[in-house]
């Protein structure tokens, strides 16, 4: 491991400056694994509740980069790098072989001191870190052996293991026939997985919005002091999925201004109260499209990105 390379890389922060039309600055990338699997409990779209996930191997001198970026470098407070945050919504799964934790721990201590960290801070974000690694037992470094650099062996041996790409700033591991992408790589998967939490939200809220019409409906159909008791039947899911719409739908302009008109038209017929909703469901599922391909443009820059770290 080259440590010179985990203290002196400048890890890209968190930024505000990311926006889309819409919902999609209520939206943060963490809540896709949550979104998708909601969307995968009905039958219809299961088949398309499909996201895109990386398996990588982190090399020590990436964490202890992350560690003092978080610690000294970052500006706020709520910032994360593009790693975590990628961690944080599965969109990268991080291994690493149980000698990495041996590495930090033994180089924390004296990084702290010539960055002039705490190094109990410093401890307080590797835990919060560590809990998102899956940690593979192979050994640790080489010995009797001629290697560039013996203590990168548990890694290579690790790679072969699960086949996955080692995330790191060293070159001595590509160096030992390993293969490896640069955290700097990164920056799109995170872009698609924002789109993709705007696309699962629109999905799930769509869902939400056809039970709520139904749901309408069947109310005024059977009159108004029926409706209580129709909502109260309906299943926990589909309440939640109901209230996910509201505040999906409150969250634009339009579709609240059109809410509040359903509201005040609906004693009028239950066609009436549809074809509302029907318009109310439009500007969702114009959003919808936009975010699925804007994630989807992202994700082929990610993989031919990718597809060239690897070859």
């Amino acid at each position: 491991m080259d440590c010179n390379a985990a203290t002196d890389t400048a890890i890209p922060q968190d930024t505000s400056a990311w926006q889309n039309a819409g919902i999609a600055k209520a939206v943060k990338s963490d809540e896709l694994p949550k979104l998708v699997s909601v969307v995968r409990h009905f039958e219809p779209f299961k088949e398309y509740a499909k996201v895109f996930q990386i398996d990588l191997i982190l090399d020590a001198n990436v964490v202890l980069a992350e560690l003092i970026w978080v610690s000294k470098k970052r500006k706020n407070p709520q910032a994360r790098s593009d790693l975590l945050e990628l961690m944080d919504c599965a969109t990268v799964r991080a291994h690493a072989p149980t000698f990495l934790a041996a590495e930090v721990e033994f180089h924390l201590p004296k990084i702290a001191r010539k960055h002039r960290i705490s190094e109990e801070a410093m401890r307080v974000h590797w835990d919060r870190f560590r809990v998102l690694i899956r940690f593979v037992d192979v050994g640790g470094p080489e010995v009797d052996t001629i290697m560039r650099d013996p203590k990168d062996a548990p890694y290579l041996r690790l790679q072969k293991q699960i086949d996955a790409l080692i995330a790191t700033y060293d070159t001595d591991i590509a160096g030992m026939g390993g293969q490896v992408i640069r955290i700097q790589l990164l920056a799109p998967l995170k872009s698609y997985s924002r789109h993709a939490a705007v696309e699962y939200q629109l999905k799930v809220a769509g869902i939400g919005s056809v039970m709520l019409l139904t749901a309408v409906a069947a109310a005024v159909v059977n009159g108004t002091k029926s409706m209580s008791g129709h909502v109260g039947k309906l299943p926990k899911s589909v309440l939640w999925l109901l209230a996910v719409l509201v505040v999906c739908a409150l969250l634009h302009p339009t579709s609240r201004k059109r809410i509040f008109e359903i509201v005040e038209n609906i004693w009028a017929g239950a066609a009436g109260a549809v074809m509302g909703g029907i318009e109310m469901i439009g500007p969702i599922v114009t959003e919808h499209y936009t975010a699925k391909q804007n994630a989807q443009l992202e994700l082929d820059r990610a993989k031919t990105m990718l597809l060239e770290a690897a070859s």
